[in-house]
């Protein structure tokens, strides 16, 4: 969008010019095509589709709260927020800050995905979302980044108009009446520029000496607010962060990646093996934290590890002993021992195909049983078939 905004300042800027326009021709390709010809080599995985359907109320609530906690403190510093940042967009766009045009459909972009994702999941807006698993939460996330600056031009604006509220009324605290001086015709117009400060006594009588006082109260109310604001909407985002994935990261409960017992578990098992062993695991069951635990290496260390040989062994390490692709993969990566069992993680069921085959070696032939120690079972991996 940056790109987009300085080409179409370019185009403007010189010449009628057909060539001049080229290039905003150009970026825009890039930009509605780019991300939909991309999703031909978006990792296997990131193109998973979502059937979150929330309904048009809570969408338009998640929206107006920057998708924030439900408790209704938040909501409403979160909705004040929105405010702010709804005025900074005006402000880029038709104001004084309007070559800053593209913060704010950038800003709306990301908006408009993360309400879709919430109403009709990944059906409409996959192709632009998928760098993001096509998770409402992360691209709700991004958006939060752009209203920030957005917070903080709306904000300046208003204190901007504030101050000028105040010296345009600060000179108006003379004295009430006609008032005549060198130079100054006095008139008895009740509203007219009877007085030197060019105010009518009417005028002033309106407002008053009080004035620059309730200008500067506002500006600092207006601050104060911006400031309440900025903080709340970083509490109830980090709250919102850690509330989904602080779960994954504890040492108990039946989100919890790896439990106190899961690593004793491991740490008994890291004791039958030799200790240049590489392990297979499940790594939505605990198990690649082997590496952690002992001297041992894992050969799917993360969940994010790809590769064709970890495809492979993901896949078809049941099948080691008739499948000769598996079976070189096996020994490329000297892969001797498998770890199965424990929980999968809450929440990550549907990534249990992806490595299926690890955890069904129980039911294959020639693997066999090294040692149990629960909720884990430690199998040695059989030799590939002479060929």
């Amino acid at each position: 969008m940056l790109s987009v905004a300085f080409a179409l300042r370019h185009a403007l800027a010189g010449p009628r010019d057909v060539r001049r326009w080229l290039p905003v021709a150009g970026f825009l390709a890039l930009a509605v095509l780019g991300p939909v010809a991309a999703t031909g080599w978006a990792p296997r995985g990131l193109s998973l589709p979502g059937d979150r359907s929330l309904s048009l109320t809570r969408t338009v609530i998640g929206v107006l709260t920057f998708w924030g906690e439900s408790h209704l403190a938040t909501q409403i510093a979160s909705a004040g927020l929105f405010l702010f940042a709804l005025i900074g967009m005006v402000v880029c766009v038709r104001g004084s800050r309007r070559g800053d045009w593209w913060l704010a459909a950038t800003g709306v972009i990301f908006i408009v995905l993360g309400s879709l994702l919430d109403a009709h999941g990944t059906a409409w807006v996959w192709p632009w979302t998928w760098p993001w698993y096509n998770w409402a939460f992360r691209v709700q996330g991004v958006t939060d980044v752009y209203a920030l600056a957005l917070v903080a031009i709306g904000a300046a604006a208003l204190l901007g108009r504030a101050s000028r509220l105040r010296r345009a009324v600060r000179p108006a605290a003379g004295p009430v009446g006609p008032v005549a001086g060198p130079g100054v015709r006095a008139v008895a117009d009740p509203v007219g520029p009877a007085t030197p400060t060019g105010v009518g006594p009417a005028a002033q009588h309106a407002i008053g000496p009080a004035a620059g006082p309730v200008a500067g109260l506002l500006s600092g109310l207006a601050a104060g607010l911006v400031l309440a604001g900025v903080l709340a909407i970083v509490v109830v985002q980090s709250k919102a962060a850690i509330r989904l994935v602080g779960p994954l990261y504890k040492l108990s409960g039946t989100a919890a990646w790896i439990t106190t017992d899961k690593a004793e578990a491991l740490t008994e098992l890291s004791r039958r093996m030799p200790a240049d062993a590489v392990v297979a695991a499940n790594p939505w069951r605990g198990g690649q934290f082997l590496y952690l635990l002992g001297p041992q290496r894992t050969a799917i260390p993360t969940e994010k590890t790809y590769g064709d040989d970890v495809g492979l062994i993901s896949h078809g390490l049941a099948d080691v002993m008739s499948d000769p692709a598996v079976c070189a993969a096996v020994e490329r990566q000297g892969v001797t021992y498998v770890i199965t069992g424990g929980n999968m993680t809450a929440g990550n069921e549907q990534w249990y195909g992806k490595y299926a085959a690890v955890d069904e070696v129980s039911t294959a032939g020639g693997f066999r049983v090294v040692a149990h120690v629960d909720p884990y079972t430690l199998w040695s991996v059989p030799a590939c078939p002479a060929r």
